[in-house]
């Protein structure tokens, strides 16, 4: 028996020789924004759609987690973007005792291939690993998208601890825009949260302790005005306060 063919309708075979051809990816799609005690919870249930990509793109997958002693945020974006393969790769620039810094990046080349759900690597150990001083240091503590409010709770430091750091990290691209403001205690005597870090994959970061510096440093493509209300809206939205 003759092998059997099927002949594809012109426009369906040239758009799947221009795939061939152009290696176009097709990767999955979203946005998180999340906060809670255990931030890394979120990654195993967010919303995700797909894109096909621009030709040489990579399929990225890029977390951001900021916490303090009580909470943390986790900030994601999976999308397209153009760089080279890189192997997943987890960087912890502040650890505890004290307020801590995550980020995870994987650049990858076949479809789909941004699908990192897994939290163990990227979670703090729990606060009971490291017992409050209560003679000691003291310091308000507080994550939020914006302004920390005046009353943020004041904690016990751990006796390693040698600072109450008080900043607001800026964080553009991937889909983002969005200031988060961090209290708490800190190892360090510094405003180094990031180790001056300012790119995290498609994410450009921004840490700044002086806020009456705030938006003269960092601006959205040179805007002038306010934080969009589409942006606050987007992280608002997606909130959940545990």
């Amino acid at each position: 028996m003759a092998p059997g063919w099927t002949r594809l309708p012109p426009r369906l075979f040239l758009l799947g020789a221009a795939l061939a051809l152009t290696g176009a990816l097709f990767c999955h799609r979203g946005i998180l924004i999340r906060l809670g005690k255990i931030p890394t919870q979120f990654l195993a249930n967010w919303t995700l759609s797909k894109e096909q990509c621009d030709e040489e793109d990579m399929c990225q997958d890029t977390i951001l987690i900021l916490e303090t002693e009580l909470q943390g945020i986790i900030i994601a974006t999976k999308g397209c973007f153009r760089e080279t393969l890189q192997e997943p790769t987890v960087v912890k620039y502040t650890q505890p005792p004290g307020v801590a810094a995550t980020s995870y990046t994987h650049f990858c080349s076949t479809d789909f291939c941004n699908n990192y759900t897994d939290p163990k690597p990227l979670t703090k150990p729990p606060r009971g690993a490291v017992s409050p001083h209560q003679e000691g240091l003291m310091c308000p503590t507080c994550v939020s998208l914006g302004p920390c409010v005046p009353g943020s709770p004041v904690m016990h430091c751990p006796k390693l601890t040698l600072s109450c750091y008080s900043g607001t990290i800026m964080i553009k691209g991937g889909g983002i825009w969005t200031p988060v403001d961090l209290e708490g205690c800190m190892g360090e005597i510094s405003c180094r949260l990031l180790n001056k870090t300012h790119t995290i994959g498609p994410l450009e970061v921004n840490e700044l302790c002086d806020r009456s510096s705030l938006f003269d440093n960092f601006r959205m493509d040179g805007a002038s005005g306010p934080l969009p209300t589409s942006v606050w809206a987007l992280g608002l939205g997606s909130l959940l306060l545990l």
